[in-house]
């Protein structure tokens, strides 16, 4: 928005622009696919690599709106994302695995601090950046999250919904 010729909440943008740099950085920027469509937002897709037997390791970007057809391929420092989840499941999709090593530099130790948790998540936000962390309990194992970590921490356990504050 302008006012008197000046950008307003230019700090926001700035932020947003630093959150969608970062974890693209942090993932060595993989390409996502677009595989589905929901009621509200496309769903896009990177397969990482996973030591389990039965289990596999994505990142998952949801698109606000999206209307590219499935099969769309794009890099993760391109897309404005409005969720973005790092999960372990057992649902296989067929799409070529995207390596990267965990980061352990101090860009991606970003604090992070619980302010709420219940049965099934853990809930966590990030005093730099606009975002909320949300850290999903294992089923039928009630893992206690720490009152604190960091950002990388939180992604590596791959349990993770980010989602803009």
């Amino acid at each position: 928005m302008f006012k008197y010729g000046s950008i307003i909440d230019d700090v926001h943008v700035s932020k947003d622009k630093e959150i969608y740099k970062l974890i693209a950085s942090y993932y060595d920027n993989p390409t996502m696919t677009k595989v589905n469509n929901t009621d509200e937002f496309g769903v896009y897709v990177a397969k990482l690599p996973c030591l389990l037997i039965n289990e596999y390791r994505y990142i998952f970007a949801m698109c606000l709106n999206d209307k590219n057809p499935d099969g769309t391929q794009v890099k993760l420092s391109d897309m404005k994302w409005d969720v973005l989840q790092a999960r372990v499941t057992d649902k296989f999709y067929s799409l070529k695995q995207h390596t990267y090593e965990p980061k352990r530099t101090p860009d991606f130790a970003i604090p992070i601090k619980k302010y709420g948790t219940d049965g099934s998540n853990s809930f966590y936000k990030c005093e730099t950046l606009p975002i909320e962390i949300i850290l999903i309990h294992p089923e039928k194992n009630f893992i206690q999250y720490p009152e604190s970590g960091t950002l990388s921490a939180a992604l590596e356990t791959f349990r993770t919904v980010i989602t803009h504050k």
